[in-house]
Parts: structure tokens; C-alpha cells; sequence
């Protein structure tokens, strides 16, 4: 893994302030007086470190319920990637597979 620059700590520093901050990307390149493909560029940098330093397959645990459960949020499948599915346990599944397939597609 190539050695971090001075320059990945700060901009580390802005994508956290930017995630707490609420603003767009733009708005928030603009306000601080960043290029916006400079940020894009170390987004995509920093993550891309952040997932090869973890594990690329991890165990999650899963609770078995008994049919008389019932649950009214959304089930949450999130992809290494940064794609994320929010799924109601009412929603007809039959492309869920195909659809996470083509997500391990993606780089």
C-alpha cells in the first residue's frame, strides 16, 4: 500500500467536515476553496484505502426470528463498494440477487 501524503490528512480532514456539514460537494468545495475534482479525487483515494486496510469479507451477525416478529424498518445490505440497498421486508426480493451480483461488479 503506497505511503500517505501530507496533503491525504487534510483532505481527510475536509471529507470529514464535509459528511458533518450537510452541504454538497460543490457547495462545500466552494466555500472552502477546494477544486472540486481535487475533493472527487481524494473521496475516491481515501475510501478506496480505507476499504482495502479492512477485511474484504466480513461475518455479520444474524438474529433468526420466529414468523409472529414483526419489523417495520428497512433492512439494510451496504456494499464495499459505497452502493447501498434499503429494502422493506414487503418488497418482492426476486431481483435482489441479480442486483447484488451486479454490484460486485463494480470496482
Amino acid at each position: 500500500m503506497a505511503k500517505p501524503h501530507a496533503k491525504d490528512q487534510v483532505m481527510q480532514e475536509h471529507l470529514t467536515a464535509w459528511e458533518l456539514g450537510g452541504l454538497t460537494q460543490t457547495d462545500y468545495c466552494k466555500q472552502v476553496g477546494i477544486k472540486r475534482d481535487d475533493f472527487s479525487y481524494y473521496k475516491k483515494k481515501l475510501l478506496r484505502r480505507k476499504l482495502s486496510a479492512n477485511q474484504k469479507h466480513q461475518l455479520v451477525p444474524v438474529q433468526i426470528l420466529d414468523g409472529t416478529t414483526h419489523i417495520n424498518q428497512p433492512i439494510k445490505i451496504s456494499h464495499r463498494n459505497g452502493f447501498s440497498l434499503d429494502i422493506q421486508l414487503n418488497d418482492d426480493l426476486t431481483y435482489l440477487k441479480p442486483i447484488l451480483n451486479l454490484l460486485s461488479t463494480i470496482q
